[in-house]
């Protein structure tokens, strides 16, 4: 398992679970480690599984029955460069950060360390919501707005389908798709009116990921009036269906390490994401 060290890395607090992330992180791989992993892990209490980050004393729960967590439990990271890409956007050029699709708030906690930095989460699945309020509580961050809704054109209720399991790891819920039963409804507000009510201009990060609903996220958004500077996208699925919406807008897309990306075919994304960059900033720095 390639693991992060360093200040990107996430150090568990609880002894046992400081344990479980040596055995996770070093031990040679066989057949029976992740098994003996969740075994092991599922003994603890919920309080055992928060992390600290050391650069910015943020502190985070993410257990292992939870995708992310377990990512940070066996890798100790969970999209380590998008973080520290969108770190350096906001303390290059200020402003505020947008976490559409906050999950359980690892973006919002992380970005709003920053000075000065306020942060407007957006998150409609219930019990990711509770666990991103409880992250959020657990940092006294009083710049984050938390607003238990989905995005989208227009304010709805829109139909959501509850997680499910992948891999023994809580896969991500999301609005009902085409021929999916829906599991309850849950409301849907325009970006726009909740930027107008807050009286706040334009966001200078948005992080934006919403399992395959981006672009009635996107029909959320006032790209005149609120216009972002950079937009970091989760890529898949429909990539060339979002490239294409926001060149319309004005934006240029970049994958890892600053690289151009195109509208097709097989592209170096960043740990799976795309960033979009207003074209009207000519000083903008990878």
């Amino acid at each position: 398992m390639k693991t992060q060290d360093g200040d990107r890395c996430w150090q568990p607090l609880h002894p046992a679970v400081k344990a479980l992330a040596l055995y996770a992180r070093r031990s040679p791989d066989h057949p029976a480690k992740v098994r003996i992993l969740k075994l092991l892990a599922a003994s603890l209490p919920l309080n055992a599984w928060i992390y600290l980050e050391p650069r910015n004393e943020t502190r985070f729960l993410a257990v292992p029955s939870d995708f992310i967590g377990w990512e940070i439990l066996t890798k100790g990271c969970f999209e380590p460069e998008s973080l520290a890409l969108s770190r350096r956007l906001l303390e290059r050029h200020g402003g505020w950060f947008a976490d559409v699709g906050a999950h359980h708030g690892l973006f919002t906690c992380t970005m709003s360390a920053a000075r000065d930095v306020r942060v407007l989460s957006f998150e409609p699945n219930p019990a990711s919501f509770l666990r991103l309020r409880d992250n959020v509580g657990r940092n006294n961050r009083p710049s984050v707005h938390l607003v238990h809704a989905a995005v989208a054109a227009e304010s709805c209720l829109v139909p959501w389908r509850h997680a499910g399991t992948e891999g023994g790891t809580t896969a991500w819920s999301h609005m009902a798709r085409d021929g999916e039963q829906a599991d309850y409804l849950v409301p849907a507000v325009p970006f726009y009116g909740v930027v107008s009510d807050l009286g706040w201009g334009g966001p200078t990060v948005v992080k934006m990921d919403v399992e395959g609903a981006e672009l009635s996220a996107l029909a959320g958004f006032d790209f005149d009036a609120q216009r972002p500077r950079f937009l970091l996208m989760e890529a898949e699925p429909l990539w060339p269906e979002k490239s294409a919406f926001m060149i319309a807008h004005g934006y240029s897309a970049f994958g890892e390490g600053g690289r151009p990306l195109g509208g097709e075919g097989s592209q170096p994304f960043l740990e799976g994401n795309a960033l979009f960059v207003d074209d009207g900033l000519s000083d903008w720095q990878w």
